[in-house]
């Protein structure tokens, strides 16, 4: 039963875990490849001072054992001559050898680290991977998706209705808007139709004509004809302004009388027709 007690390892899944590890793994490979080039840096600059010195000071004693009359064996002089060059070539030879093993020893420790480092990414993957397919599982299997989509759809109708409750205030505002731009526009007609003529319904009285939306004057009414029974479009808006005139209760008796009597009349006609 060991591959039950992996899954319920990665069911357990920890992402700051994993994070201090790469992280710490990440620093001690930035720390060996500094060392690394300490190393490379410290032998490069020991062997040119090593070569440097050495053959300045080769030649220095060189010279002043060949000069000087003190050492008169030439057998000394010849030891000097081919020892110093070898036991120079050997220590720089061992000091590069020393530097490099530790660089060597530097670059393995790295390699070995970012193996760690690559196998913690994969463990990684594979852990993110599982954890994603059982997030799926569960969700498929208790119907979060269904509710997530019922939540959308839900959400998508609250915001049909916030638009179309906005669209509504707007719609109203701009109605109240405009009915008291009428108002105010009848309101200014009456008080122009006073100043002009006491009696509005002298014949000699003529109104102005003021658009209801943009206040404009629009000339004068026919004569004995109110302003608000005057139809016209107003030439800066584009307004219809005025509205049907009401008919008057004794003007319909008498076209009503006249219309009877027109019937009465040619009823008469018919009948002497016929009796001719």
């Amino acid at each position: 039963m060991g591959w039950l007690s992996f899954l319920n390892s990665k069911t357990k899944f920890d992402p700051s875990t994993y994070e201090k590890e790469l992280t710490l793994l990440s620093k001690k490979i930035s720390k060996n490849e500094k060392s690394i080039i300490k190393l490379q840096t410290y032998r490069n600059s020991i062997k040119n001072s090593l070569i440097i010195y050495g053959i300045l000071l080769y030649l220095i004693i060189s010279i002043y054992l060949f000069k000087s009359n003190r050492i008169n064996n030439f057998y000394w002089k010849l030891i000097w001559s081919t020892l110093y060059p070898l036991i120079l070539t050997t220590i720089i030879l061992l000091t590069t050898f020393i530097y490099n093993q530790l660089i060597k020893s530097k670059s393995f420790k790295v390699e070995l680290l970012r193996s760690q480092h690559n196998d913690k990414i994969d463990e990684l993957k594979e852990l993110t991977k599982f954890q994603t397919t059982q997030n799926l599982i569960q969700r498929f299997q208790n119907g979060d998706d269904i509710l997530s989509n019922l939540s959308d759809e839900i959400s998508i109708k609250q915001q049909k209705l916030d638009e179309l409750n906005e669209l509504y205030e707007n719609k109203k505002i701009q109605s109240s808007s405009l009915d008291s731009n009428i108002k105010s526009g009848r309101w200014v007609n009456s008080i122009i139709n006073s100043i002009n003529d006491p009696n509005e319904f002298n014949p000699n009285n003529r109104f102005a004509l003021i658009c209801n939306n943009c206040q404009t004057h629009n000339g004068l009414a026919p004569p004995e004809t109110l302003p608000q029974y005057v139809k016209y479009i107003c030439p800066k808006c584009g307004l219809l302004n005025g509205i049907d005139k009401p008919l008057d209760s004794n003007k319909l008796e008498e076209s009503s009388i006249e219309q009877e009597e027109s019937f009465t009349t040619d009823n008469d006609e018919q009948d002497e027709g016929t009796e001719f």
